[in-house]
């Protein structure tokens, strides 16, 4: 059995995460580095690196939340597909009865004695 897709789009999306934080410290580091060497020129303000690590780790978050979601209704509507053509004891009932009229499209029978009280009727 291999593993299933929406674990692979996990784990993806997780080494992306990490990637893009390593890299954004990295820009941020020399982007530093840069502004105090050059104390004359205009210096552009970047986002801190914590705020831009909370902000993709929401972002991660919630596309594991929604990936979650999906692979859940996924496996769920296939375990009901799977299961509705499975039959139960519970799912079959016997009903005997007398037939009392036969028409094109039904019929009339009258349930017996060895039936419920329920089903005893005319049906």
């Amino acid at each position: 059995m291999g593993i299933p897709a929406f674990f692979i789009a996990l784990f993806a999306v997780l080494i992306l995460l990490a990637a893009t934080v390593a890299v954004y410290f990295q820009v941020y580091k020399r982007h530093i580095n840069r502004a105090l060497e050059a104390t004359e020129g205009k210096r552009t303000i970047m986002v801190s690196p914590y705020k831009a690590a909370i902000v993709l780790t929401i972002i991660v978050l919630f596309i594991g939340i929604v990936i979650s979601y999906f692979a859940g209704y996924y496996y769920a509507y296939k375990q009901y597909e799977e299961d509705i053509w499975v039959m139960s004891d519970s799912d079959i009932q016997a009903f005997y009865a007398e037939v009392k009229k036969v028409d094109e499209h039904s019929l009339l029978v009258k349930g017996i004695s060895l039936n419920d009280e329920d089903y005893q009727g005319e049906f």
